[in-house]
C-alpha cells in the first residue's frame, strides 16, 4: 500500500484523493511529517473534500496539533453535515483532548440521529461510560456490539471491548475468557487484537511472554512503533531498565511528538533513578503538551519515582483539572498525599475517586490506610 500510494502521488501530483489516501497509509506506518505534508497538500488542491480535512484532523490530533485538527474536523462537517462519521470524529477528538462528557454527547448528537446502532457510536458511549466509571453501562455497551460478529463479518473488536472493561476493574480472570473470543475470532491480520492480551500477560508477571507476542508483531511489520512501545512495556514488567529504556528510545525517536512515548521513556528514566533524563524527556515536550493531561500524568508518575512528593502534588492537581470526570487523578493524588503524610487530604482524595465509581484495588489501600492511621481499625479492615 505504501509504495502503491506513493506511484499514485507521481502519477496524479495535483490529485486531492491521491494525496488524502497518502497521508492515511502513511501514517498508518508512522511516516507523520510526511503524512502531515500530503494531508496539508490534500486541502489546498481541494478545499471543498470533506474526507481531505477529516484525514488531515486525525493526523493533527495525533501530532498534537490540537487546534489544527478541531478546525479541520469543523471544516469536514460543515461540507458534509449529515455525514454521522465527521461528527463522531469531533465528539471522540473532545472527548480525549477536553475530557468533558457532557460536551462530548453534545457533540455525537447528530450522529447518533442517523445511526444509533451503528458499532462506532456503541463504542463511543462505552468510552463514555468507562470515563465516569459507570461499569455497568460500559459491559452492557459491549455486550451490545455481540451481534455485529457474524460468521462471514467477524467483529473481534466486541470481545476485547468487554475485556478492556474487566481489565480497567482489575477482574482479570473474567478478562481473559472474553479476550480469548477476540483471539478467536479474529482474522491472522488483526494483530493488534493481541494488544490486551499482551497487558494480561504483564499484570500476571509473564512479561516474557507477552514480549513474544510484540517480538512477532515487529517481525511481521518492522515499520510497527507499536510494537516497540509493547516490548519496552514487557521489559519495564521485569525492571530491565536498560532495554526499557531502548525500546522506548526507539518509539519516541520515531514520534517525536507523541505524549505517550514520552511518558514511557521518562517513567524508565525515573525508575531507573535517572532524574535528569526523565525530566529533560518532559520538558522536551513541554511546549505542545502543556494542555494534554496525559503530560501531566507522567510528570507526576516521574516526580512520584524520583521521591519529589510536592511537586507531584501539583502535577496530580492540574492531572485533575484537566480530566475532571477521570478518577485516576484523583486516586494519583490521594497516593502522593498518603506518602506526603497529609492524611486527611488523601483520605479525602480517595474517598472522592470512590464516590465517583473507582473500583481500583490501590484506591481502597490507600482509604484503608488513612483509615487505620485515625484509629477505626474496623472500617479500615472492610
Amino acid at each position: 500500500a505504501w509504495a502503491t500510494v506513493l506511484e499514485a502521488v507521481e502519477l496524479g501530483p495535483d490529485n486531492a484523493v491521491a494525496h488524502t489516501a497518502a497521508a492515511d497509509i502513511l501514517s498508518s506506518v508512522y511516516q507523520m511529517d510526511d503524512a502531515f505534508d500530503h494531508a496539508h497538500l490534500a486541502v489546498e488542491l481541494d478545499d471543498q473534500s470533506a474526507g481531505a480535512w477529516a484525514t488531515l484532523g486525525a493526523i493533527a490530533y495525533t501530532l498534537e496539533y490540537w487546534d489544527e485538527a478541531a478546525n479541520a474536523y469543523e471544516e469536514a462537517i460543515d461540507l458534509e453535515p449529515d455525514f454521522f462519521a465527521w461528527h463522531l470524529l469531533l465528539a471522540r477528538f473532545d472527548l480525549n483532548t477536553v475530557g468533558d462528557t457532557d460536551v462530548a454527547l453534545d457533540l455525537i448528537a447528530p450522529a447518533r440521529a442517523v445511526q444509533p446502532e451503528h458499532p462506532w457510536i456503541i463504542s463511543f458511549d462505552v468510552d463514555i461510560a468507562i470515563e465516569r466509571n459507570e461499569w455497568e453501562a460500559a459491559a452492557a455497551g459491549c455486550g451490545k456490539l455481540f451481534v455485529f460478529n457474524q460468521p462471514h463479518t467477524p467483529y473481534p473488536d466486541a470481545f476485547s471491548c468487554m475485556a478492556g472493561v474487566l481489565i480497567l476493574q482489575e477482574r482479570y480472570a473474567d478478562a481473559e475468557r472474553f479476550q480469548a473470543l477476540a483471539e478467536e475470532y479474529a482474522t491472522e491480520n488483526r494483530l493488534d487484537i493481541s494488544l490486551l492480551r499482551m497487558r494480561l500477560y504483564n499484570e500476571q508477571e509473564e512479561c516474557a511472554t507477552g514480549r513474544e507476542l510484540a517480538e512477532k508483531w515487529l517481525e511481521l511489520r518492522p515499520y510497527s512503533v507499536l510494537s516497540k512501545r509493547m516490548i519496552g512495556v514487557s521489559y519495564l514488567c521485569e525492571d530491565d531498565f536498560d532495554n526499557a529504556i531502548d525500546y522506548f528510545g526507539q518509539a519516541f525517536d520515531a514520534l517525536p511528538r507523541s505524549v505517550a512515548d514520552a511518558r514511557l521513556l521518562a517513567n524508565a528514566y525515573a525508575r531507573d533513578g535517572k532524574a535528569s533524563e526523565a525530566i529533560g524527556v518532559l520538558n522536551g515536550i513541554r511546549s505542545f503538551a502543556a494542555m494534554d493531561p496525559l503530560y501531566y500524568q507522567a510528570l507526576y508518575e516521574v516526580q512520584i519515582y524520583l521521591g519529589n512528593t510536592k511537586e507531584a502534588v501539583g502535577a496530580a492537581q492540574r492531572w485533575q483539572v484537566l480530566r475532571p470526570d477521570s478518577t485516576d487523578a484523583r486516586e494519583s493524588l490521594a497516593l502522593v498525599q498518603l506518602f506526603d503524610g497529609n492524611m486527611e487530604a488523601a483520605q479525602s482524595a480517595a474517598k472522592d475517586a470512590i464516590d465517583a465509581g473507582s473500583v481500583s484495588s490501590t484506591v481502597y489501600v490507600i482509604y484503608g490506610e488513612t483509615l487505620r492511621q485515625q484509629g477505626r481499625n474496623d472500617e479500615a479492615e472492610q
